[in-house]
C-alpha cells in the first residue's frame, strides 16, 4: 500500500521507511472513522513531516570546515585590520557558486567598513576597461573579479602586475619614438580573484597573491544540496530518497541533476500533479523518458 503521508510504496510494512509513519495497516468500520483518522492522525503527521523537509543549509558551517579558511577569517583578516594594513591580494578557487558567494558574504560581514566592488564581467576586458575600473577604487577597497577576464597579451602583463603589486596605473600615450609613459598612483586595494579552477588564474599573476584559498567541495553533498535548493525554489515536493536516486543516476553532476529536477517539475505541472510528493518511483519514471 501507499503511505498516506508521503506516498511511498510500503507493501505490507507497518512503518513507512521514508517518513516513519507507523499506522499503515489500519482498518475502519465506516467512512466516519476513516475521515477522523485522516484529519486527526495523517494530516498532522504530514504537516510536521513536511516542515522537517525544508532545506536549511548552513553555508557558513560548510565553508568553515576547512582549517585554512577559518584561519583566514579568524587571523589573517584580523591581523590586517589591527595593523591598519590593506588585506593582501587573495585568490579563491571553488567550482560551486553558492560557496563562492558565501565566502564574499562572510568577507562583507567581517569587513563592514570596506567596500567590496564586485565586477560582474563575463567577457574579457580591454586594458582601457581594466584601467577605468582600477581608477574608481578608494583606499582599502576590495576589487573582486574573475581572473579569466583580465586583458591578455605580453604587453599588458607587466602593466597589470604593476597595478596589483606597486599600486601604479601605467598609461601609455602615443606610439613610436614620441610615445610617453605616465605612471599614476592607485590607492592601496585588495584584489580578490574568484575562479572555478586554478587553471583560470594566469601563472604570471600567482606570485601576487598572499592568500591562495581553495574551497574543497564534496561533490556528493553539494549535488544533493543544490537539488534540494532548486526543488525548494520551484516549490516542488520531493522525497530525500528521490534526491539520492537522481544524484546517483546523474553521477553527481550538478548541472545534470538540476536539469532533472526542472524536468520533473515540468512533468508535474503538465500532468496536473502540482503539490504531489515526488517519490523514487515517480522520479525514476519521469527521468526514464529523457535519460
Amino acid at each position: 500500500m501507499l503511505c498516506p503521508v508521503c506516498k511511498t510504496e510500503c507493501g505490507a510494512e507497518n512503518v513507512c521507511k521514508e517518513c516513519g509513519f507507523d499506522q499503515l495497516q489500519v482498518e475502519f468500520l465506516n467512512c466516519e472513522e476513516a475521515t477522523y483518522w485522516m484529519e486527526n492522525v495523517v494530516l498532522p503527521f504530514r504537516i510536521k513531516w513536511q516542515s522537517n523537509q525544508k532545506v536549511d543549509v548552513g553555508w557558513k558551517d560548510i565553508l568553515l570546515r576547512q582549517k585554512e579558511i577559518r584561519y583566514f577569517f579568524d587571523v589573517t583578516i584580523l591581523a590586517a585590520e589591527r595593523k591598519n594594513e590593506v588585506l593582501g591580494h587573495t585568490v579563491v578557487i571553488c567550482p560551486y557558486k553558492r560557496l563562492r558567494d558565501c565566502f564574499i558574504e562572510q568577507l562583507e560581514l567581517q569587513l563592514p567598513y570596506r567596500n567590496i566592488k564586485k565586477e560582474d564581467v563575463v567577457q574579457r576586458m580591454t586594458m582601457g576597461e581594466f584601467a577605468a575600473a582600477l581608477s574608481s577604487l578608494q583606499p582599502s577597497d576590495i576589487y573582486s573579479l574573475e581572473p579569466k577576464v583580465l586583458p591578455v597579451g605580453k604587453k599588458y602583463t607587466e602593466d597589470i602586475i604593476a597595478a596589483f603589486k606597486e599600486f601604479v596605473l601605467i598609461v601609455r600615450i602615443g606610439k613610436g619614438p614620441s610615445a610617453r609613459v605616465v605612471r599614476l598612483e592607485l590607492p592601496p586595494f585588495t584584489f580578490l580573484a574568484i575562479a572555478n579552477k586554478m587553471s583560470e588564474v594566469p601563472k604570471a599573476y600567482l606570485p601576487l597573491f598572499e592568500n591562495i584559498i581553495e574551497i574543497k567541495v564534496d561533490k556528493y553533498e553539494s549535488c544533493k544540496i543544490e537539488m534540494q535548493l532548486i526543488a525548494s525554489e520551484l516549490e516542488l515536493k520531493i522525497l530525500p530518497s528521490a534526491i539520492d536516486m537522481i544524484a546517483s543516476q546523474t553521477k553527481y553532476d550538478i548541472d545534470k541533476a538540476i536539469s532533472c529536477i526542472k524536468h520533473i517539475n515540468d512533468f508535474m505541472f503538465v500532468k496536473g500533479m502540482v503539490g504531489n510528493m515526488v517519490t523514487v518511483d515517480l522520479a525514476r519514471e519521469v527521468i526514464s523518458q529523457f535519460m
